[in-house]
């Protein structure tokens, strides 16, 4: 009889490339014959492929880095207006606090 270390050692190393996080004895038994040999080498693109999805990615990100400055002009566009928007807020407010400071003071000088 085998020891166990013996059986384990017997039994080939398994395959990352196949390697599935279900246990192992609940797949069918035959799926490791019918899946094609070249599978593996089908998960890569061929070099030329890589070179075309490369130009590809790179003009994506060109594009998205063109529309990200866009963006940000238009933030900083709308930043400007707000703050414009707040200072005459902010005026207005004071001359009508003024006003109503003058408009007690005439109501006061008119009393008396």
């Amino acid at each position: 009889p085998q020891s166990a270390d013996a059986a384990a050692a017997a039994e080939p190393a398994a395959d990352p490339a196949n390697s599935c996080p279900i246990a192992e004895g609940s797949r069918p038994p035959d799926t490791r014959e019918t899946r094609p040999q070249h599978a593996r080498a089908t998960a890569l693109p061929p070099v030329e492929d890589s070179a075309a999805l490369l130009e590809f990615y790179r003009e994506r990100f060109a594009s998205f880095e063109r529309e990200r400055q866009e963006w940000l002009q238009r933030v900083a566009d709308i930043q400007v207006a707000h703050a414009d928007l707040h200072r005459s807020e902010w005026e207005l407010r004071v001359r009508q606090d003024e006003i109503s400071q003058l408009q007690d003071a005439l109501g006061d000088a008119n009393v008396q």
